[in-house]
């Protein structure tokens, strides 16, 4: 059962807290709308502070300057694609696994930088750059049946025998391995 001079004690403090805001809101009222126009003007200017402030931090994304390297004479030559490593699949080593592939998928790289592909048959020209010593950029010329936009990837590995070409979100895409062509 619930002891009645509690009720009246809760409903005492309940009043009293109402007659207090309504006391404040009557007492200062009027001085806030005398002063609206005072406050919005000074609320707003802090907004805009702040919006500056924050607008104007630091940037931080890191754009990488890029610097065109000297193309690494192990590139020069035909090379020609065998498989692919899978980047979510792994062996008991833990080791990506690779997928073979028979497609005679050629890209040839000359010292002039220029590059000759043949692509599932398709024949593309263009030149090509090496930047900071690991992208290989692509500049396809036109050509009406397949691939016309230029592009880059990343040199994961280069040797005198082998080359692996990769996304540079490395980690989370499929490498793509070329072995050299011996030269005649």
């Amino acid at each position: 059962m619930i002891d009645s001079s509690e009720t009246d004690t809760n409903k005492i403090t309940f009043n009293v807290k109402k007659y207090i805001y309504i006391f404040i809101y009557v007492k200062y009222f009027p001085i806030l709308v005398l002063f609206k126009p005072f406050f919005m003007k000074k609320i707003t200017l802090l907004l805009l502070l702040i919006t500056t402030f924050i607008s104007c931090s630091k940037s931080e994304t890191n754009t990488e300057i890029e610097v065109e390297t000297e193309i690494p004479q192990a590139l020069i030559g035909t090379w020609e694609f065998k498989g692919i490593y899978v980047h979510d699949v792994f062996d008991e080593n833990n080791m990506p696994i690779f997928n073979a592939y028979e497609n005679n998928d050629y890209i040839t790289f000359n010292s002039d930088k220029t590059f000759f592909q043949l692509h599932q048959n398709y024949q593309y020209t263009g030149t090509f750059t090496v930047t900071n010593n690991n992208k290989l950029n692509f500049f396809y010329n036109t050509n009406p049946n397949g691939i016309n936009n230029n592009g880059s990837t990343k040199i994961s590995v280069l040797t005198e025998n082998e080359l692996r070409l990769s996304c540079f979100q490395e980690p989370y895409c499929d490498v793509a391995r070329y072995e050299k062509v011996p030269s005649n």
